[in-house]
């Protein structure tokens, strides 16, 4: 049902922290990652929360805190593992609350990415 509606599109999420008590560290050795880069000069707060290894290799590409979701992952009810377990691709932007620069910052790079897709696309159509 979801699926239909997307159309190849991209579920992108928006989820607030409180000061360390769920960070990026929450996924060192977790095997519920399968990939963790952390950019010791990001607040370790804010991070992308991605279930595809390209997304994954942008945002790290960019030097931002992003963590890959591991295929393995224990369906505990959430959407981004419903999302990789149907094969829509998600990106969750992390922020710690009061960070709404940096939140709107981390946005405007998932458009820029988004952006880039359609433009990879396009190209292969008429290719």
């Amino acid at each position: 049902m979801f699926r239909s509606k997307i159309q190849n599109g991209y579920i992108v999420a928006l989820h607030n922290n409180t000061d360390s008590s769920y960070s990026i560290l929450s996924y060192l050795n977790a095997k519920d990652a399968e990939d963790v880069y952390i950019n010791e000069n990001e607040d370790i707060d804010d991070f992308f929360f991605v279930t595809a290894r390209s997304e994954f290799e942008y945002f790290k590409s960019l030097g931002r805190n992003v963590v890959l979701q591991s295929e393995e992952v224990k369906d505990d009810g959430s959407l981004s593992v419903y999302c990789q377990n149907n094969g829509i691709p998600y990106i969750n932007i992390e922020a710690q609350h009061g960070h709404l620069q940096e939140q709107a910052e981390m946005i405007k790079e998932i458009l820029v990415f988004l952006q880039s897709i359609r433009l990879d696309n396009n190209i292969e159509k008429l290719d």
